[in-house]
């Protein structure tokens, strides 16, 4: 539940590009209609195949499918009946390309911060606002605060519990 609010809220993903003829089988067509699954809107195209580009920040943070959209709210997906729209939640993609390892990710991030937190309490170490987000090939969060001696990623504090 935390770990999907999460992944809503800050999608590790910036970008997903996906062709017309790939996302619908045809190839080697001049020109065609066709009505895209009602990511937004359907709409009709009428031009050559080409690439789009679909970004899961701004669909996952669409208040037409996620009221508060910029508010974590992990409860949102405590009940398993009340689903989103099937292209609203784009963190590993949609459809028949979407991520083959989304379920062994998920899982494998969830098992290691349950371990960490039982055996640990962490705390960041620095101010909330001097993180921003940083994107290269994945969105991640980045230490933009006063310089400190071989900072590279996010600044936490972890202690032992007893």
């Amino acid at each position: 539940m935390v770990e999907k609010g999460t992944v809503r809220s800050s999608s590790p993903l910036p970008i997903c590009c996906r062709s017309f003829e790939e996302v619908n089988g045809l190839i080697n067509r001049a020109h065609y209609d066709m009505t895209f699954p009602p990511l937004f809107h359907p709409f009709p195209v009428h031009f050559h195949p080409q690439d789009i580009s679909i970004p899961p920040y701004v669909v996952q943070h669409d208040n037409d499918f996620w009221p508060e959209a910029h508010s974590f709210k992990p409860e949102r997906f405590i009940d398993p009946t009340v689903r989103p729209h099937p292209y609203a939640f784009q963190t590993f993609s949609s459809g028949n390309r979407n991520c083959i390892g989304q379920f062994f990710a998920t899982h494998e991030a969830v098992t290691i911060i349950m371990s960490t937190l039982r055996q640990f309490d962490v705390e960041l170490a620095c101010r909330p606002e001097e993180i921003t987000e940083y994107t290269a090939i994945t969105m991640k969060p980045r230490y933009v605060g006063p310089p400190k001696e071989g900072i590279l990623g996010l600044p936490v504090r972890i202690k032992r519990r007893i």
